[in-house]
């Protein structure tokens, strides 16, 4: 995982000091918890209470064989291009919105395969 503390301040710090009655012990648990050894399951989960989101959903598209439709997991946090954090096999867990990785994944698909998934 390659999440540096600033860049984690940078995102998500704003929605930790509007969300939190003590963002930054709030702040320096998230870093902990996604540097440190839990499962990503487990990760995203206390992320999901941290960020107050919407709950742990998976994307998942058919044309995803390789792992029979799995893309990712992330943080529901209301908003498609919102901020949030996202486990994938390929990446690990990252900063990003779930429609900027749908897109980069769906980039990567030859041509006439990049539209009509379902996620």
């Amino acid at each position: 995982m390659n999440i540096s503390k600033a860049r984690l301040r940078r995102e998500l710090g704003p929605t930790l000091d509007h969300l939190s009655e003590n963002p930054e012990r709030d702040f320096e648990d998230l870093y902990a918890l996604l540097t440190g050894n839990s499962r990503p399951s487990v990760k995203l989960r206390v992320a999901d209470e941290l960020l107050q989101g919407h709950g742990v959903e998976s994307l998942r598209d058919e044309r995803a064989t390789e792992s029979h439709g799995w893309l990712a997991d992330y943080v529901n946090t209301g908003d498609s291009y919102g901020v949030t954090l996202v486990w994938s096999q390929e990446r690990g867990i990252e900063i990003t919105s779930y429609g900027d990785f749908v897109e980069r994944w769906e980039r990567k698909l030859p041509r006439e395969q990049r539209t009509g998934g379902e996620y």
